[in-house]
């Protein structure tokens, strides 16, 4: 499913923005679809009933611990965007920092600035919204807008530090000793942080469990599967052997479910602090599902590869900045009326939140993402060779 599933069909045009179309991955772009749902589900969850007090099952773990969605987009962001660098050959192809650069400021600057400035107009907090456009995490200023933008700030250090990390690898030998060095002084320190000092504290700060210091594994897990991914060279998936390619799904998922329905029943708060290794464990299963999708095809994996979750998946980045305040709009001013949580009500309001937030992600999408799109796509810029980059 690659190539021609890119093409527009209803008026979405999934490959939109992508420098090389025909290296389009329909497979990504669906999986990006299942992150936003996740983490839309998380904080629909959560806005309505409160995750903190749940009753956690294997089943509703998905949900009340939907914010892995979160450690799936970043595990997506390794790989795509190191996978040009990776693929290069001789140094003939390889990306530019400038271009590089050039592309994440077109894809992710507009829309996240007309976001800030929106809630900046709303809430009055100017001061916080200058901060937050130079893209310092507010926390839970400017609420309930600025909730969600702290990835975007840990996306942000990522975007600069990877492609000085790959200049620095294939520039010179000694420059490339130093980044190793770099990262084995970050691994000793994030281990030791996350498993023998963090637990001890009462809490964790945002630097340390939520900046790139924090989520780097996440990202290194995308820059692995990239690493594997460039070897393969494997045009499409195949259709051979679904009962082995259905087993590793079997396993992955289970996998996943315990590591979520476990984080779900310590508590999100109190699983940053106790157990922060589990974002790092979940970003290795996720990498292990892009793995088996991008080479084969397991019975039940249309459930998540079809065209709904990869519209959803490129509506994605629009559904992000403008779910969570739909959300609490619609849903906190009922919140607190009697038998509205146990009513069918609280399960319509969030279908009309989701619904609202398709619709106004496809407008922002269409009128100021999908413009800048093409222009990142049609300029000289060399580091968008696969979807959603």
């Amino acid at each position: 499913m690659t190539g021609s599933t890119g093409h527009a069909t209803d008026g979405i045009d999934l490959a939109a923005g992508v420098r090389r179309p025909s290296s389009y991955r329909y497979e990504l772009e669906c999986l990006r679809g299942l992150a936003i749902l996740l983490v839309f589900l998380f904080h629909a969850y959560g806005v309505t009933w409160g995750a903190e007090n749940a009753q956690v099952t294997p089943a509703n773990a998905w949900i009340i611990a939907g914010n892995t969605g979160v450690t799936l987009f970043f595990v997506l962001s390794g790989f795509l965007l190191s996978l040009p660098w990776l693929q290069a050959e001789g140094g003939k192809s390889r990306p530019s920092l400038r271009g590089f650069y050039r592309a994440r400021c077109m894809r992710i600057l507009p829309l996240y600035l007309c976001a800030v400035a929106l809630a900046a107009l709303i809430t009055g907090d100017w001061e916080a919204a200058s901060r937050a456009a130079l893209f310092q995490p507010i926390g839970f200023e400017m609420f309930p807008f600025g909730v969600v933008w702290w990835t975007l700030c840990t996306e942000v250090q990522f975007y600069i530090l990877l492609p000085l990390a790959f200049w620095c690898v294939y520039r010179h030998p000694a420059l490339k000793t130093l980044v190793i060095l770099i990262l084995g002084i970050w691994l000793a320190a994030y281990l030791y942080w996350a498993l023998a000092w963090a637990p001890t504290q009462s809490k964790v700060g945002w630097w340390a469990s939520k900046s790139l210091a924090g989520r780097l594994p996440a990202f290194l897990a995308g820059i692995a599967l990239a690493f594997w991914y460039a070897r393969l060279a494997k045009a499409s998936p195949s259709s051979q052997l679904p009962v082995s390619s259905t087993g590793a799904l079997v396993a992955i998922l289970a996998a996943m479910t315990y590591l979520l329905w476990r984080s779900a029943t310590i508590g999100d708060a109190a699983a940053e602090r106790q157990w922060h290794i589990h974002h790092t464990l979940e970003a290795t299963c996720w990498a292990a599902l892009i793995a088996l999708l991008l080479v084969a095809r397991p019975l039940g994996s249309s459930v998540v590869l079809n065209r709904p979750m990869a519209v959803l998946g490129k509506l994605s980045y629009s559904i992000y900045l403008n779910h969570l305040p739909i959300l609490f709009y619609l849903i906190y001013p009922l919140k607190h009326t009697p038998g509205y949580a146990d009513s069918a009500w609280a399960y319509l309001i969030q279908a009309l939140a989701l619904g609202l937030s398709l619709f106004l992600g496809w407008i922002t999408y269409r009128y100021i993402e999908l413009p800048f799109l093409r222009r990142k796509a049609s300029g000289t810029v060399a580091n968008t060779a696969v979807a959603g980059s």
